[in-house]
């Protein structure tokens, strides 16, 4: 190393060199032990013919650059591998240690001869390209432990290995004053390789392990150094990088620069990998045409699961349903996200608004998914596909075998409701309306002026996640597009969000309160893909208002846990964290009774108790479950003290205790 690298390496360490002894404060190259200038000085040059004998060239340059530096005036050997007078075989064996790496071994060695002879000491080529050796051993541990205090220090005190020839050495340095937050270091860590190191490996390497720690302005000041675009590569992955981030939700948006390059690479060599990237970004913007095209692009240069999926979710997004459809039919086993996919696809197909008329072997290919994966949801979703054709024989069959794969979907029980009153199906109606009047109010209501009665349209497109897609869905309870309203209010919401708008045309200010109006008219699912838009707004009080209407939609819709943990995402009023708390309780229990876990209903019920009365509706589910647990004298009971108030379905349980005591 020479004297202006020595200096440029100490202004890199200067202010981070430990001080924990005297030996430390001095500069680590005037802290070095250097012979005083002589006429002929004694050089051991046994290190030098040792690499020129190993044939390493590295190691060769570097002791060549270190001899040089400690001996003034001193000129190489024109042959270091002409034979010298004497050779002494333990000091090659030491040097054959050292060569193979063992650097136990050479110490071991030294101290053996020292201890049969005294007198000798170990060259000081030798101790120093030991003592050097495991310095950088140590730097590329503490570099491995992510140890960055320990390799600055280290680099601080043995600043002679931080030569090209250890590049690596730098490059964790680098890194080092990069994780410690000193950028600037970091920058002029990575300048001294790229100013001092010639092989053009080692300097396109420094720039892409440079993109890793630097921001992208640091990033423009190496860019300065860049010699007859060698960095091209780096700039690429510079912007891939950009890009992910947008679409995986760590960067709002993209420097249109990188989009351009991007764009631009992908014109001038494919790949389906760019191809797929540059099209969740257009997805991600709202872009389904130009996104659909990026897609099938990379869908023609390679057709695997990341490809179809792509394609089909740009499909989805300028709602052309049937071809995507078509698509995941012949690929839907590819794998398990296409499955589900498809499976969510056809659902949409069967609700789209307006109806879908569908040929024949489609509907037999989605009719036969759907039996074969026990789809509730699908299969609800052909009773309201088959209503819409006035198909009513059929979609209440259809209605009955979602609610065999799913005894609790409510959807599938109005749906039910929905076609046995166009059948004239008096006890059916009945029957339906005595089981879930007290778990639904629509059912419930059912027959009343401004009741719904139209089938789900679809509320939302899921938003696709970068390579990896999650399962997709639309939603266990799809939203209801009510025609009839009951109030004042309600109409006038009806008249400002009446009509399906995709989410992400909304900035978070305006889904704010479109969300509310959807939630006024009882279009849970369409209201939270609004609350989803409104909490990335930046206002804290708006996002915190955002979190409480998503908890909401997600109960009404049935998603208790999501409800959940929306409703821990931000501090709410101790008002809204009790309405909460009580709502996700009463949804739970309302959940588990639908599915036979009586006991674990009497236990959120009893929680619940704790914090509020209970109302007929779940005083009458406490009382069933007392019923289906053979507690029939708290059955009756309560059965008694609630129909005392009109409630018909708990006059019908304590007619089913009274039956049961008689049997």
């Amino acid at each position: 190393m020479t004297h202006g690298s020595h200096r440029l390496m100490l202004g890199l360490l200067a202010g981070l060199v430990l001080t924990t002894g005297a030996a430390a404060q001095q500069s680590p190259v005037t802290s070095m032990p250097r012979p005083a200038p002589q006429s002929g000085p004694a050089v051991d040059e046994s290190a030098l013919r040792y690499f020129a004998r190993q044939g390493d060239e590295r190691r060769l340059r570097a002791e060549t650059a270190r001899l040089a530096a400690i001996y003034p005036g001193w000129v190489p050997p024109a042959d270091p591998l002409a034979e010298v007078s004497t050779v002494d075989e333990s000091l090659q064996a030491m040097w054959d240690l050292f060569g193979a790496g063992d650097l136990a071994g050479v110490d071991a060695a030294i101290a053996a001869r020292q201890a049969s002879d005294p007198n000798w000491h170990a060259p000081k080529d030798l101790v120093d390209a030991l003592a050097a050796s495991t310095a950088a051993a140590d730097i590329r541990a503490a570099a491995i432990a992510r140890e960055h205090a320990r390799v600055i220090a280290l680099a601080a005190n043995h600043p002679d290995i931080l030569v090209c020839t250890n590049v690596d050495l730098l490059w964790s340095l680098a890194e080092a004053f990069a994780a410690a937050g000193s950028d600037n270091r970091a920058v002029e860590a990575y300048q001294f390789v790229l100013n001092h190191c010639d092989p053009s490996p080692e300097r396109l390497a420094t720039m892409q392990k440079a993109r890793l720690v630097l921001s992208a302005d640091d990033l423009e000041v190496l860019y300065l150094l860049e010699r007859d675009g060698e960095f091209a590569s780096v700039r690429v992955d510079q912007a891939r990088q950009m890009l992910a981030d947008v679409v995986g939700g760590a960067l709002r948006q993209a420097d249109p620069a990188a989009v351009s390059l991007m764009q631009q690479t992908v014109a001038a060599e494919p790949s389906a990998g760019d191809l797929r990237l540059l099209g969740y970004y257009e997805l991600k913007n709202n872009r389904g045409r130009q996104a659909r095209m990026l897609f099938q692009k990379a869908f023609d240069i390679d057709s695997a699961p990341e490809s179809i999926t792509g394609l089909a979710l740009s499909m989805m997004q300028t709602r052309d349903l049937v071809d995507a459809e078509s698509l995941l039919a012949d690929h839907r086993y590819g794998s398990d996200e296409l499955d589900g996919l498809y499976l969510t696809v056809a659902n949409a197909v069967l609700l789209a608004m307006p109806p879908i008329e569908l040929e024949p072997d489609t509907l037999v290919r989605i009719t036969d998914s759907i039996n074969e994966a026990k789809d509730y949801a699908g299969a609800q979703a052909v009773g309201w596909y088959a209503l819409n054709y006035q198909q009513s024989q059929t979609a209440a069959r259809w209605f009955q075998k979602a609610l065999e794969y799913n005894p609790g979907y409510e959807p599938a029980a109005y749906g039910l409701l929905v076609a046995s009153d166009k059948l004239k199906d008096r006890e059916t109606v009945k029957e339906i309306m005595r089981k879930w009047g007290a778990l639904s109010p629509r059912i419930a209501l059912f027959g009343t002026p401004g009741a719904p009665t139209e089938a789900p349209v679809i509320s939302s497109i899921p938003e696709p996640s970068l390579y990896a897609p999650a399962v997709y869905r639309l939603g266990s309870a799809p939203a209801f597009l009510l025609v009839a309203q009951q109030t004042a209010a309600q109409k006038r919401a009806y008249a400002q969000c009446g009509t399906y708008r995709d989410p992400a045309t909304l900035s978070p200010a305006q889904a704010l309160p479109r969300a509310w109006c959807l939630m006024d008219l009882e279009r849970s699912s369409e209201a939270e893909a609004a609350f989803r838009r409104a909490i990335l707004t930046t206002s804290v009080t708006a996002r915190t208002d955002g979190y409480y209407g998503l908890t909401l939609a997600l109960l009404r819709v049935g998603l208790v846990e999501e409800a959940a943990i929306a409703a821990a995402a931000m501090p709410q009023s101790a008002e809204r964290v009790r309405e909460m708390q009580l709502a996700i309780l009463s949804s739970t229990a309302v959940a588990y009774f639908n599915i036979g876990r009586y006991d674990e209903v009497l236990q959120l019920l009893d929680h619940r108790a704790h914090m509020a009365p209970e109302q007929n509706d779940l005083l009458t589910i406490r009382a069933w479950s007392y019923y289906h647990l053979g507690r029939l004298r708290d059955a009756r009971h309560i059965f008694a003290a609630v129909a005392a108030t009109g409630y018909a379905d708990a006059q019908r349980g304590l007619e089913a205790v009274e039956a049961h005591s008689f049997q």
